[in-house]
């Protein structure tokens, strides 16, 4: 054959090329085929015997639909308003005022209060109208500045009160004195030795008050007859002090009280005089006369008034006090008065 015949014709130290042909696979020990049967097939029986676990799927019950009845819903109904029926009938009957009980009451005795509240002993306390007690006290007594009325069960209404602590006079266009808060409500009418008690309000006068009413500014005879004779001349009425108007005095004079409220240095306050609205003068006791100048910062004014009077100053010292801003920017002039 050729390839016997090229190897006897090869040359000595050289082997013949190789013989192409497919690779051969290597043979495998018939052994080591007998182990991986052996391995695999116990597995194989074992996958085809195992059982296939299903997902237990959730149940669907259908049930048939439920007719609604007419009567027993009404029967339903009547019961709920059965029951709710006789829980206010019990609650009415007994649940009742027994006693009432008022705080806070200084200007008025306790019964004024009760009285003005036209809450009577017997009432029922779920039928109670505790806002409009509330709103008969506040048009029956002027001086009470807030009221709350509550109920504790089984028997009590409480009834507490907080009154107007300070009120300041003023004269209306008649010459009579009235009482007036910070906010402008009026009162009571005094005489002139009560309203001495009080702070007073001067350049200003009420237009027929009322008590329990909003103060309103009414004209002064002084600008009344300041107008009269200026009418001709446009230059000399803007220049008039009395021309402006009442309404922004009395606004400019209830907002000063305001402050000294805040700044509690109300005590020893004897007049306020808004007679020339470019120089407004306060009279603290007879020891200081304070100039606060025009209306214009005056919470600033009151404050540093505040200051002076109470660490600046010494007790015995007395004089004029100009917090204006006008001569001492931002400070406070002390004049002593000439001995």
């Amino acid at each position: 054959m050729d390839t016997k015949e090229q190897r006897r014709q090869a040359p000595s130290g050289k082997r013949p090329p190789a013989a192409k042909g497919p690779a051969r696979k290597p043979m495998q020990n018939a052994r080591t085929r007998a182990q991986t049967r052996s391995r695999t097939a116990p597995q194989a029986l074992a996958a085809q015997q195992r059982p296939v676990r299903k997902r237990n799927a959730p149940q669907v019950v259908y049930t048939p639909a439920q007719t609604i009845s007419f009567r027993r819903m009404l029967l339903r109904i009547l019961v709920v308003a059965a029951v709710a029926l006789a829980l206010c009938l019990s609650l009415s009957i007994f649940f009742k005022v027994k006693t009432v009980t008022v705080a806070g009451a200084e200007k008025y005795t306790p019964w004024s209060v009760m009285e003005a509240s036209g809450i009577q002993e017997g009432e029922s306390l779920i039928s109670l109208n505790t806002i409009g007690a509330a709103a008969r006290v506040l048009k029956a007594l002027p001086y009470v500045e807030s009221v709350q009325v509550g109920i504790k069960l089984p028997d009590t209404v409480n009834i507490e009160i907080k009154e107007y602590e300070v009120a300041y006079a003023i004269r209306d266009q008649d010459g009579l004195w009235w009482r007036i808060t910070s906010n402008g409500k009026v009162l009571e009418q005094v005489n002139g030795g009560q309203a001495t008690e009080n702070a007073q309000i001067l350049g200003v006068v009420l237009a027929s008050p009322a008590v329990n009413e909003q103060a309103v500014a009414g004209e002064t005879a002084t600008a009344t007859a300041a107008t009269d004779e200026t009418a001709e001349s446009t230059e000399t009425v803007a220049t008039q002090p009395n021309l402006i108007q009442p309404a922004q005095r009395l606004s400019t004079v209830l907002g000063i009280l305001q402050q000294l409220e805040a700044n509690e240095i109300l005590g020893q306050v004897a007049s306020i005089d808004v007679s020339d609205m470019s120089r407004i003068v306060l009279w603290y006791g007879t020891q200081y006369e304070v100039i606060l100048g025009d209306e214009t910062q005056m919470e600033k004014k009151v404050a540093a008034m505040t200051a002076a009077i109470r660490s600046s100053l010494q007790s015995y010292d007395s004089g004029t006090l100009d917090v204006s801003f006008t001569i001492w920017p931002d400070s406070v002039g002390m004049t002593p008065f000439a001995e």
